[in-house]
């Protein structure tokens, strides 16, 4: 111990940890057998019981992920503190003689004069569990339904309402902006409801504060300024799309306080709504009762199938049968022939 104390590899360890933890990490190792042969207990300047002392180990407690440690820090004991009282000395005895009865055959002594280190085990990671995916909600299940069940309208219908809803939009939006945005027709010049388009509307009305506090949906804007778009380029959309086109239409007109244009929009949201459930009813019926046809031919088919199959049975026994009766009839024949050779063969020769 004298030597360690101006070892300059563990001189330091000595500083860190203090001699008593550094008296119980090497009483350690050498209970382990770590140390060459010429080490005893009195070079060691303390009195160890003999490593064959048997104590039983009771008290075992369950492995726990740690941070990755150095060498030396792991051959210290997390239970023994900074600063231990004399007695762990004697305490920690019976504790090391079962430790060293567990330690494996692997270690080897170490040459005289150096330290021996501890042989250091990685720390096993486990991924912490990954967040379950959320489940769809009832909302979007709908939509998807929604989506499955889409139906087209006759183009000429789509079209011709998606003008007259940009119609009836851009009419609310000028009349809002004689009453509250008059100083903005002015500097425009915009004096009648065609000078300005709804897609210009929606710009206008987005940079107003509060008229842009008022709205809960960013895209409101975006998709009402989508149905000039729609109308304008002569794009087809499905009942979905048209019915989102219908809605934002009456929030929007809900917003301006436009009352008057609020219930055209209503009104043609609702009989559209009823065309569009007519039509889906329509097409749903055809569609079954077409299911129920191909069922029904489907059906017939393997009837018919199966009486084909029947038919041609029926033809390679009856023709089986012909060939049976064919050759008997020329077996008899052949009989006959046979029994006639015979006959005038016994006559010419009773002549001869």
């Amino acid at each position: 111990m004298a030597e360690a104390q101006d070892h300059p590899i563990t001189k330091p360890l000595i500083d860190r940890y203090g001699k008593h933890v550094f008296r119980v990490v090497v009483k350690r190792l050498w209970m382990k057998e770590r140390f060459g042969s010429g080490y005893t207990a009195q070079n060691l300047d303390w009195e160890i019981p003999a490593p064959n002392a048997e104590t039983e180990y009771t008290s075992e407690k369950p492995a726990e992920d740690t941070p990755e440690k150095s060498d030396w820090e792991v051959l210290v004991s997390a239970d023994v503190p900074e600063k231990a009282s004399p007695c762990v000395l004697e305490e920690e005895g019976p504790m090391e003689e079962a430790t060293m009865k567990e330690a494996p055959a692997e270690y080897e002594s170490s040459p005289e004069g150096e330290l021996p280190t501890a042989k250091v085990y990685p720390v096993e990671e486990h991924d912490e569990d990954l967040p379950a995916k959320a489940s769809p909600t009832e909302a979007e299940k709908d939509n998807c339904i929604q989506e499955q069940k889409a139906i087209y309208l006759p183009f000429s219908s789509q079209h011709r309402t998606m003008a007259v809803l940009q119609e009836v939009l851009e009419g609310a939006c000028f009349a809002y902006g004689q009453g509250k945005l008059s100083e903005l027709l002015r500097e425009h010049g915009w004096n009648c409801v065609e000078a300005v388009s709804l897609r210009t509307w929606m710009s206008h009305l987005a940079s107003i504060q509060h008229i842009s506090d008022t709205v809960h949906s960013e895209d409101l804007w975006e998709s009402v300024a989508g149905i000039q778009d729609t109308a304008v380029n002569r794009t087809p959309i499905d009942s979905n799309v048209l019915r989102k086109f219908l809605d934002d239409a009456v929030k929007l007109t809900e917003i301006l306080e436009m009352k008057n244009h609020g219930n055209i929009v209503r009104a043609i949201q609702l009989d559209i709504g009823k065309t569009i459930e007519g039509l889906s009813r329509g097409e749903q019926e055809a569609e079954d009762q077409q299911e129920k046809k191909i069922k029904l031919i489907a059906e017939e088919r393997r009837r018919l199938a199966e009486r084909e199959a029947d038919a041609r049975k029926d033809q390679e026994k009856n023709k089986r049968e012909c060939q049976k009766s064919a050759e008997l009839e020329v077996n008899a024949l052949l009989e006959e022939a046979k029994k006639s050779l015979e006959t005038t063969t016994f006559f010419s020769q009773l002549a001869m």
